[in-house]
């Protein structure tokens, strides 16, 4: 999870809980900068490659989400925002331990890979494959506004799925209060009309609104 969507739910004092999932306990003490950090984890030519083509662009795409009106019920974003949102989830993707592990068991060229290779190999290559083969040209973006005392949580993967109506959906929460969300096509007439897009808003008496 990069840095500029984990630093969003630091508070005041730059700090956030978090819950080790190995030692199964809660901390009180995470920052943006250390947690679940690994030096050397890619190459440098790799590191590069993230900031310029995802990192960058989807923390510009972040400070423009932070001057939308989430009080209407509607919105107004960007051009590209559905391609830079995906691209993100891409690199999500593509960067999780599973998609080392899943390819590590279907390819031998990639089990003969030095294990920074793997990552490195994983993170590129894992991002074109899926903007080539557009995997999630069925979903439309919108967003979650929280209005109840309960935050989002952002989970280790930094997105999650449900079922919404018994429509697919991908949350990504981007803070406590707001969040990404993609819906499958099969939710265009709940979300959408007159080429309006509708958002998402769950309040403490009632889970959604629209």
């Amino acid at each position: 999870m990069p840095r500029c969507v984990l630093k969003r739910f630091e508070d005041d004092t730059n700090r956030f809980f978090y819950y080790d999932v190995k030692n199964r306990f809660i901390g009180s003490n995470g920052h943006a900068k250390s947690l679940n950090t690994e030096s050397f984890y890619y190459s440098l030519e790799t590191e590069e490659f993230l900031n310029k083509y995802v990192e960058t662009p989807f923390s510009e795409l972040l400070q423009i989400i932070d001057k939308i009106d989430f009080n209407s019920e509607s919105f107004n974003g960007p051009i590209e925002i559905e391609k830079l949102v995906k691209r993100f989830i891409y690199s999500l993707i593509a960067r999780s331990p599973q998609m080392i592990s899943e390819t590590s068991n279907h390819s031998l060229f990639f089990l003969l890979m030095n294990p920074r290779d793997q990552h490195d190999y994983a993170a590129q290559a894992g991002i074109r494959l899926a903007e080539n083969n557009n995997i999630l040209q069925d979903y439309f973006v919108t967003f979650a506004v929280n209005k109840s005392q309960t935050p989002f949580i952002l989970s280790m993967y930094g997105l999650y799925s449900f079922s919404y109506n018994r429509i697919p959906t991908v949350i990504l929460p981007v803070s406590p209060k707001i969040a990404i969300m993609l819906v499958h096509s099969e939710g265009r007439a709940f979300f959408i009309k007159d080429n309006v897009v509708s958002m998402l808003l769950i309040t403490e008496s009632e889970k959604t609104k629209f």
